[in-house]
């Protein structure tokens, strides 16, 4: 057949129509989207459920009501949350995701370090992190870091905890950190060996300001 023939040129025009392979994969994505778009829920469902402190407990009947209140959509119906899958997303994902994003803020810009020491219903001691920066649209923002554990309350115990910490992360606290606060506990704040004389022997223009609220309440009582 010539190809400069009216047959030929019909049969192109024809071609034209005929469905590519390519449009065969559009489907099998469409039925992996609501899956998909499912999980984005189950993140977006236990991020609710840590920002607005709510019991773990709540999520397995969180997501029967979303099924029940949208019973005919295909995302409601991929859902699967219990308290169990809950607790993992929140630590091992937006928690880690949370962190890691903290630290390389931390390693690209200055901040300042507020700290506590408290200790749990099983008598175990823990020293708080509190970062506080400036974000994208510079606002003053303050994140949680780390709880670590802690055998012994010294000061020395506690500055070398959390340098030990910074380290281990790559944080250049020395160049970075700007500020330190906390409470005016003498373990914190003591004139000879404390918190601050440690952090003051490697950062000598370091601001530090103790609690007013801690403050007041000594005044008050």
């Amino acid at each position: 057949m010539c190809k400069n023939s009216s047959k030929h040129e019909v049969n192109c025009k024809k071609l034209q129509n005929q469905p590519k392979l390519t449009s065969l994969l559009a489907s099998t994505s469409k039925l992996q989207q609501p899956q998909q778009m499912a999980k984005a829920g189950e993140i977006k469902l236990a991020c609710f459920v840590a920002e607005h402190n709510i019991a773990v407990n709540v999520a397995s009947h969180l997501t029967k009501l979303v099924k029940s209140v949208y019973p005919d959509s295909k995302i409601a119906e991929s859902l699967s949350m219990s308290r169990t899958k809950t607790r993992a997303i929140v630590v091992n994902v937006t928690g880690k995701t949370a962190e890691e994003n903290l630290i390389q803020n931390l390693k690209e810009n200055y901040f300042s370090l507020l700290v506590d020491e408290s200790t749990d219903k099983s008598a175990i001691k823990h020293l708080a992190l509190i970062a506080r920066v400036v974000n994208t649209n510079y606002e003053v923002e303050d994140k949680f870091l780390t709880l670590i554990p802690i055998a012994e309350g010294s000061a020395k115990v506690l500055y070398d905890k959390t340098i030990e910490y910074f380290n281990e992360k790559g944080i250049p606290y020395k160049e970075n950190m700007l500020g330190f606060a906390s409470d005016g506990a003498n373990v914190m704040f003591g004139s000879n060996n404390s918190m601050v004389t440690h952090l003051k022997n490697d950062i000598p223009n370091l601001f530090t300001m103790k609690c007013i609220c801690h403050s007041f309440a000594l005044c008050a009582s």
